[in-house]
């Protein structure tokens, strides 16, 4: 039987969701029961998710581990984008190292030279550019593409990431933008 000692963060685990409270979804793990719970902000892609979109109470749900909080509860995200990095790369953590050294490495010498190598770029690119557009991983991710080699800017057209257009660019960034 798992227990919650067994449980790597980053893993992928299935849930039941037992009740909806104030900050997000309690669930119970399938193998195991062991308690857990998503925050609001980690349900969906989106900044905020209405509390009449959460799913419902007994649905069952694939989570990505965050790492464990008091009490003996697993702390999950339902986003998808976590589910797809989750699913992508063999080591969620080391992917995700690689990417803030890249991420953080504005000379492009250091970390961004390496995370060119990596096996798990598109990947993590992929998951960066669904980030919120505010947020620093999802602007230096449009940065980084413009940066990348023909074969990744490839790999994100092909799956939408980013538009066919020369610039490399979100996936909207050819539509008119209200003025």
């Amino acid at each position: 039987m798992m227990d919650i000692s067994s449980v790597r963060d980053y893993s992928l685990i299935e849930c039941r969701i037992a009740s909806h409270q104030h900050y997000g979804l309690v669930v119970r793990t399938i193998e195991g029961n062991i308690p857990g719970y998503v925050d609001e902000s980690a349900i969906s892609d989106e900044d905020f998710t209405p509390r009449a979109c959460w799913p419902p109470k007994g649905e069952r749900l694939t989570c990505v581990v965050l790492g464990q909080a008091g009490g003996g509860r697993l702390r999950l995200s339902s986003r998808p984008r976590d589910i797809e990095l989750a699913n992508s790369v063999v080591d969620v953590a080391i992917a995700l190292t690689a990417w803030r050294l890249a991420r953080d490495d504005e000379e492009g010498t250091g970390g961004l030279a390496e995370f060119w190598r990596s096996p798990d770029v598109a990947a993590v690119l992929r998951w960066a550019l669904r980030r919120p557009a505010h947020s620093r991983d999802h602007a230096r991710a449009v940065e980084i593409v413009a940066l990348a080699p023909t074969a990744i800017k490839d790999s994100l057209r092909e799956a939408r990431y980013i538009s066919s257009s020369p610039r490399g660019e979100e996936p909207d960034a050819d539509r008119p933008r209200p003025g």
